[in-house]
C-alpha cells in the first residue's frame, strides 16, 4: 500500500467523526429552536391579546366621549331638569301611568317628572323624589319672589294652619299639568296638555260661578311652569287645597282606562282629600273609577295644602282617548271633578 493511501485510511474516520457532529449540532438547533418556539407562542398570543383589549378600550372609551357629548347626566337631569328648569315624566308599572296599548301613542320621558305609572294595587311610579327642594313657606309680611326661590329643608306636609282666617274665602289651586314644550303624553294628534288646560280652566270658571272660592290657576296658557314654581305660587296664596289635573298612559296594554286620584304618601290630609273626591266620582256608572294612589310627587309633596294628582283617563286606551279629545265631554269631566272637589272641602 502506498504511503497516500495508508494516510487516507487512517484519517477517514476522523472526517466521519467530524461529519457526526455537525448533523448532531444543526438536529439540537433545530431541536431549541422548535422548542423555544413552543414556549414563546402562548406568551406572544398572551402579548397580543392584551395589546388588543387596550387599543379596544381606548377606542370604546372615546366613541362613549363623542356618543355623550352635550348630554346631561341622568341622575342630574332628574334633580334639576334638562336645560332650564325641564322636568323629567317617569313611565312604568301598571294600570297607572305612561303607556303605550297602539303604536302612535308616545310618552315625553326625557321632559317632565309628573308622570304616569303604576298597577291599581297602591303602588306607583308616578313622579319622583329627586326634585328641587321646595322654598320656605312665604309670610305675609315678606313674599318670596317665584323667580328666585332659596332653597331649604323640605317642609312638613301637614301644616297647622294655611294662612287664613274662618272667614275669610277659601283658595283652590288648579294646576293644569304639562304646558310649552313639554306636552306630556301624545296619541296622534292629541297631545295631553290641551286637554289638561281645557279642563283645569273650565274646573276654575266653575269653582269661581260656586262664590266663595278665591281660584288660583298655575297657567292659563299654552307656557311651560316648573313643578316647583307650581308648588311656589298655591303656597304663597296660601291656597286651602291643591288640584292638577293630568291624563293617563299604559304602554303595555291598551284596556286600561280610568280615572284615578294620587296625594302626597307622607299626607294623611292628602289621603282624606284624594279619597273624598274618588268615592263622589264612583257616582258616575259611564266612567271606571280606580283606587287612589299614594305617591312622592314634586306638586303635591312641595305644596303645604292639601293636594292632589288627578289622572283623568288614558290616552293609550281608544275609549278613554276619544272622550279626553272630545270638548263636551271635557266640560262634562270638570263639573264632576268640581262638584267632588266642593264636597271633599265642605261646600
Amino acid at each position: 500500500m502506498r504511503r497516500g493511501q495508508n494516510e487516507y485510511m487512517r484519517r477517514a474516520p476522523q472526517r466521519r467523526n467530524v461529519v457526526g457532529n455537525r448533523r448532531r449540532t444543526r438536529g439540537a438547533v433545530r431541536r431549541r429552536t422548535v422548542r423555544n418556539l413552543l414556549i414563546g407562542f402562548p406568551a406572544a398570543l398572551l402579548a397580543a391579546g392584551v395589546i388588543l383589549l387596550i387599543v379596544y378600550g381606548c377606542v370604546h372609551l372615546r366613541d362613549s366621549a363623542f356618543e355623550n357629548d352635550g348630554k346631561t347626566d341622568p341622575t342630574y337631569s332628574a334633580q334639576h331638569g334638562q336645560g332650564s328648569n325641564q322636568e323629567i315624566y317617569g313611565s312604568g308599572g301598571k294600570d297607572n301611568v305612561s303607556g303605550n296599548g297602539n303604536s302612535n301613542v308616545k310618552d315625553n320621558s326625557d321632559n317632565n317628572l309628573q308622570g304616569n305609572s303604576s298597577k291599581d294595587d297602591g303602588v306607583s311610579f308616578v313622579g319622583t323624589n329627586r326634585t328641587p327642594e321646595p322654598t320656605a313657606r312665604p309670610s305675609a309680611a315678606s313674599p318670596s319672589p317665584l323667580s328666585s326661590p332659596s332653597p331649604l329643608p323640605t317642609p312638613s306636609p301637614e301644616p297647622t294652619s294655611n294662612g287664613h282666617e274662618l272667614d275669610d274665602e277659601m283658595v283652590i289651586a288648579i294646576d293644569a299639568g304639562h304646558g310649552g314644550y313639554d306636552g306630556g303624553s301624545v296619541s296622534g294628534d292629541i297631545i295631553e296638555k290641551d286637554i289638561n288646560l281645557a279642563v283645569a280652566q273650565e274646573i276654575a270658571r266653575l269653582l269661581e260661578e260656586h262664590g266663595g272660592i278665591t281660584v288660583v290657576q298655575t297657567r292659563t296658557s299654552d307656557v311651560h311652569v316648573g313643578l316647583q314654581e307650581r308648588s311656589d305660587i298655591a303656597n304663597e296664596a296660601k291656597c286651602d287645597y291643591f288640584v292638577s289635573v293630568h291624563c293617563n298612559t299604559y304602554k303595555s296594554d291598551s284596556s286600561v282606562k280610568g280615572f284615578e286620584c294620587h296625594y302626597n304618601e307622607e299626607s294623611s290630609e292628602g289621603a282624606a282629600f284624594a279619597q273624598s273626591v274618588t268615592d263622589e266620582m264612583k257616582q258616575y256608572k259611564d266612567m271606571k273609577i280606580r283606587s287612589v294612589k299614594p305617591n312622592d310627587l314634586a306638586v303635591t309633596r312641595h305644596t303645604y295644602c292639601p293636594a292632589i294628582l288627578i289622572e283623568m283617563g288614558f290616552l293609550t286606551n281608544p275609549s278613554d282617548c276619544a272622550n279626553l279629545a272630545d270638548p263636551d265631554y271635557q266640560k262634562q269631566l270638570a263639573e264632576r271633578i268640581t262638584k267632588a272637589v266642593l264636597k271633599a272641602a265642605g261646600l
